[in-house]
């Protein structure tokens, strides 16, 4: 009993820093959104380059991702307000860190995973056993492989607190999504919700699978901010609750409980 009370003592501190961190952080929600149109944009004008245009998008991709990170890290890890200076200077920050994780699952889904009919099973693990890898990047010191170990080991002491919620978040993202486009393209759909966090840093090319979802018109662009609002609260809760996991175990959280 003292756990459960500890843990959710847990997700309410990690939520008020949440709320503090989301006023703190416009202009990286800015980043986010500015994500959407440069990777349409990258997309139409790559395509005719074949491979060598799917590698530049790709690049930009992990470029995109590292960037809007380090804006995250701003308003989790140094808690101050986020100015138009962090986003100008640091394009291109942790790039190196995201395209080890990216080419390791880009080989697996070209030698395996497109291959196998249970796929999404894989994805499912990965996304499970890897989860906080984002947190990682602009957390921990370490690349590629290690990186990925790193979040495993994370997910081994941490699974409890750290699986429960995201639970709770895929349930209600999940029945959204069954609701608006059916039971079939649910299916489908749920694949990339998946992929939406965890070592595919699928938050940063989510507005483009919205537009594509609810159409370019006005609809389709307002459902595209919503969910970037929703995913970037979501964002600076995970570096929250990570860094509180990181600095307390289960008995310690209890024993605090306990004292209340």
């Amino acid at each position: 009993m003292l756990a459960i009370t500890g843990t959710l003592k847990l997700y309410r501190d990690a939520l008020t820093d949440t709320w503090g961190s989301l006023q703190r952080s416009a202009l990286a929600l800015g980043a986010l959104l500015v994500a959407t149109p440069v990777l349409l944009v990258a997309g139409v004008l790559a395509a005719p380059l074949g491979m060598a245009g799917g590698f530049i998008v790709g690049m930009l991709h992990a470029a995109l991702v590292g960037w809007y990170l380090h804006a995250v890290s701003l308003g989790v890890v140094q808690r101050r307000r986020v100015v138009l200076s962090d986003l100008t200077r640091t394009f291109g920050v942790y790039l190196w860190e995201v395209i080890s994780v990216l080419f390791i699952f880009w080989i697996a889904d070209l030698l395996v995973l497109r291959h196998l009919s249970f796929g999404w099973v894989i994805v499912l693990i990965a996304g499970v056993v890897f989860n906080p890898v984002p947190e990682l990047i602009y957390l921990g010191r370490s690349r590629s492989l290690e990186l990925l170990a790193d979040a495993a080991r994370f997910v081994q002491d941490n699974w409890p607190e750290w699986i429960a919620v995201h639970l709770i978040g895929a349930g209600v993202a999940g029945g959204a999504l069954w609701l608006l486009v059916g039971p079939a393209m649910g299916a489908a759909y749920g694949v990339w919700l998946l992929q939406l966090f965890g070592p595919w840093f699928g938050f940063i090319s989510s507005g483009t699978l919205v537009l594509g979802l609810a159409g370019q018109g006005p609809v389709g662009i307002l459902t595209g901010v919503l969910v970037a609002v929703a995913i970037h609260a979501w964002m600076l809760f995970r570096g929250h609750l990570f860094l509180r996991l990181s600095r307390s175990s289960r008995r310690t959280r209890a024993w605090q409980a306990r004292l209340r």
